[in-house]
């Protein structure tokens, strides 16, 4: 979202927040939703519907202070702020009653033009005097009404466009309408734009008038054709999901979008002489493969292995009610807890992961192009105090993302087995996966380590919205990656914090859990480039929760066969 509306909702939230907190109780974590209290804060994740509709109000640094307005009248200025598209809410001390002479602006110096002060007339009530009854402003936007037809002559698209202000907005619009149906311009259409939120994105308003030339709104009909598209969607069935994207079955089960081998129970329904074409579940391609939406039963490689898929499903589904007794150490335990270190064959450290099950480790795919796998280790609870704490296992095999790109470093994440399972103690707990794509915790730590210095790192670091990392850093970013910077806020004695960090170098947050604090740490993210990161760029990282339905398809296959 643009920094405008975006401070409006941040400052709106604050205030729900604070309400909130008086009567609301903490609700237990269930999986999808997080505990909403002072204790945890996350931030939104924009979607791609940001780069189709750009807005017009986009920022390039966060600032604290974006949703203020600047009202300035001769030589005092005073402050609003913004609580929606298009009001600024003040006070009637700092707007008179002679508000047109104001100026307004934001804190980038970008002019606001009022079109009206309205002011809340039972102000009494609220036991103050009438200079300090509640102002709102109402920003003058403009609407942009355009006339589009074809030229046949010159074989191009014309339009005719007349601009429309806010406070005389419905006087305009019905004077444009009524032009255009008389003009009867057969073959063309109208179409509007808010050019204050939806600046690059027209919408259409109709293409004929009735016999009373009265301009006949796409509205009225609309519910029409959301019945035809929705009918052709069941007619056709069209696919939208890709490989390793969740997806939902007929029956309303939650499942992973994968090819037809993955899923051993359908496929052996498939070969059956029966040949149940009922399980059949398709949910979208891979190339000219089509793909299946696979539960975790589906899953299943032969009923004498259901112990140890219901095993693994309960410790990936469940993790954040596990291992509570290891978890509640220092926060420099908790968060050194889950880091693994991945050596060669020469005991020479390549790249780091992060341990999300007693028998898997979470990395980046470039890690494990690095090694050989069957003369790899994986070493956990290295900050422990004494050595027997510290467990060193075998990889018996690797899995890396079957989309993998080379050149763009996309699809960026691997999967390492290990030979047996980690014994959970303080010092090795695995961390939880991250499962929400549209927002993540908003304080993050890195841990990672520094092969030269030989020790473990751990970085306060900062997330940038994806619109703002876009704009001003990385314009290939995709929403499965995440820019990350250093938290600058805090003070270094020796040189200033880079984003840089090893291959696989995790990227976590911490959730506070019911009403007794249980801590639980996240994989939020894999260290993936950082192409600029020494130049105080930030780095890139691939976004767990972008892939977490992929991995847990692929978690439930393989423990299947340990």
């Amino acid at each position: 979202m643009s920094s405008m509306y975006r401070c409006v909702l941040f400052g709106l939230l604050a205030l729900m927040i604070v309400g909130a907190s008086e009567s609301s109780n903490p609700q237990e974590y269930d999986g999808r939703s997080m505990l909403q209290d002072f204790r945890n804060r996350f931030m939104t994740y924009e979607h791609i519907e940001i780069d189709e509709c750009p807005l017009k109000y986009l920022r390039t640094v966060y600032s604290d202070f974006c949703h203020v307005a600047l009202i300035k009248k001769n030589a005092s200025t005073c402050l609003g702020v913004l609580v929606n598209d298009y009001y600024i809410l003040s006070t009637a001390e700092c707007v008179p009653e002679d508000w047109k002479s104001l100026h307004v602006q934001l804190q980038n110096n970008f002019d606001l033009p009022i079109a009206d002060r309205l002011v809340y007339e039972d102000y009494k009530s609220l036991n103050v005097s009438s200079e300090k009854a509640p102002v709102l402003l109402r920003i003058n936007g403009t609407t942009e009404v355009q006339d589009v037809g074809y030229d046949s002559t010159l074989n191009y698209l014309i339009q005719n466009t007349t601009v429309c202000s806010a406070s005389m907005q419905e006087v305009c619009l019905n004077k444009t309408f009524t032009q255009w149906c008389e003009r009867n311009p057969t073959g063309s259409l109208l179409q509007i734009r808010d050019l204050d939120k939806y600046s690059m994105h027209p919408m259409v308003v109709g293409l004929f008038c009735n016999e009373q030339q009265q301009l006949v709104p796409v509205s009225r009909y609309a519910h029409w054709i959301r019945d035809v598209i929705a009918r052709d969607r069941i007619l056709f069935a069209i696919p939208d999901a890709g490989l390793g994207e969740k997806c939902i079955t007929k029956n309303d089960k939650e499942g992973v979008c994968l090819r037809i081998d993955a899923c051993p129970k359908v496929l052996k329904q498939l070969k059956s002489v029966a040949r149940h074409l009922t399980a059949l579940e398709q949910c979208g391609f891979d190339g000219d493969q089509p793909l299946n939406c696979c539960t975790p039963d589906d899953m299943l490689k032969s009923e004498d292995k259901r112990e140890k898929l219901q095993s693994i499903t309960h410790e990936i589904e469940h993790c954040h009610e596990l291992y509570d007794v290891y978890r509640r150490t220092t926060k420099e335990q908790q968060f050194h807890s889950q880091l693994a270190l991945i050596r060669d064959a020469a005991n020479r450290v390549e790249c780091v992961g992060t341990l999300i099950s007693k028998q898997f480790v979470l990395t980046a795919a470039q890690c494990v192009l690095r090694i050989k796998s069957k003369s790899s280790t994986v070493q956990l609870g290295i900050t422990a105090l004494h050595e027997k704490a510290v467990q060193t296992l075998n990889v018996v095999s690797t899995l890396i993302h079957p989309m993998f790109d080379h050149q763009t470093n996309h699809y960026n994440i691997a999967i390492l087995t290990l030979e047996a399972p980690v014994t959970i103690t303080e010092y090795s707990v695995p961390a939880c996966m991250w499962p929400d794509k549209d927002r993540m915790p908003a304080k993050l730590i890195t841990t990672g380590y520094d092969t030269v210095a030989n020790a473990v790192t751990v970085s306060t670091v900062n997330p940038l919205y994806y619109i703002d990392c876009r704009l001003k850093y990385y314009s290939n970013l995709t929403l499965t990656e995440a820019c990350i910077l250093p938290d600058m806020d805090k003070v270094y004695c020796d040189e200033e914090p880079m984003a840089c960090a090893e291959s696989g170098t995790g990227l976590y947050g911490t959730v506070y859990m019911s009403s007794d604090w249980r801590p639980v740490n996240y994989v939020v993210g894999i260290y993936s480039i950082g192409a600029q990161c020494a130049q105080s760029k930030p780095a890139i990282y691939t976004r767990v929760s972008e892939y977490y339905p992929w991995i847990k398809a692929q978690l439930y296959l393989m423990a299947q066969d340990l």
